[in-house]
């Protein structure tokens, strides 16, 4: 009688320990799926962004844009400049950044001296083109 209570009781016993471990491993599999979907759309929109520049625009203080259309009217306006080979960007604390496609060091100068007397720019960088080493 208590030899066979026992036995049922601890087949009972397994099968709930058993039933229980079933569930717990369901629920760390929809856990984990949960988790991963999370991960992939955090993913999925920090691709987004990083592929579309105008996004990053967006996030960007207005004032640098102001900074930067200031800069890039002035050159624009400079009789002597051919500003569609000056892409300009602003990198915050009054820095401007001139990136130059083409063009000579008479006219970068030129393009550094302007820049710099634009209201709020403090410092000018420059990225000059690739030299062609293959002459």
């Amino acid at each position: 009688g208590v030899a066979k209570g026992a036995t049922v009781a601890a087949k009972a016993t397994a099968k709930g320990a058993t039933v229980a471990a079933k569930t717990t491993a369901r629920a760390s599999e929809e856990t984990a799926e949960a988790v991963a979907e999370g991960a992939r759309e955090v993913a999925d929109e920090t691709t987004d962004l990083v592929e579309g520049e105008d996004d990053w625009d967006e996030m960007d203080d207005p004032e640098l844009r102001r900074l930067e259309a200031r800069v890039r009217e002035r050159l624009e306006a400079h009789p002597r400049i051919n500003a569609s080979d000056i892409h300009v960007k602003a990198e915050g604390d009054g820095v401007i950044r001139l990136t130059f496609d083409r063009g000579e060091h008479e006219k970068w100068n030129r393009a550094v001296a302007i820049a710099r007397t634009v209201d709020g720019v403090e410092k000018v960088y420059v990225t000059l083109p690739e030299r062609d080493t293959n002459r």
